[in-house]
């Protein structure tokens, strides 16, 4: 991921998230998100670059960085 857009202006324009988040005492782990981003000028386009995410107080960290790369 790095490697194909490192040092490139990109733009993301959205972000979402499957509806079946888990909730495990105060950690929610949030699956299948998609983000739509522009690579410069190019046309947008939509992947997975991120595996779950965990949030906990309103913070977020990703779980693993599983991608469609």
């Amino acid at each position: 991921l790095v490697r194909r857009y490192g040092g490139r202006v990109m733009r993301l324009e959205a972000v979402s998230c499957a509806d079946s988040a888990k909730t495990e005492g105060p950690n929610t782990l949030i699956s299948d998100c998609a983000v739509r981003f522009a690579v410069a000028d190019s046309t947008a386009r939509e992947m997975r670059l991120f595996g779950t995410l965990l949030r906990r107080d309103g913070r977020y960290k990703f779980v693993s960085y599983a991608n469609d790369l």
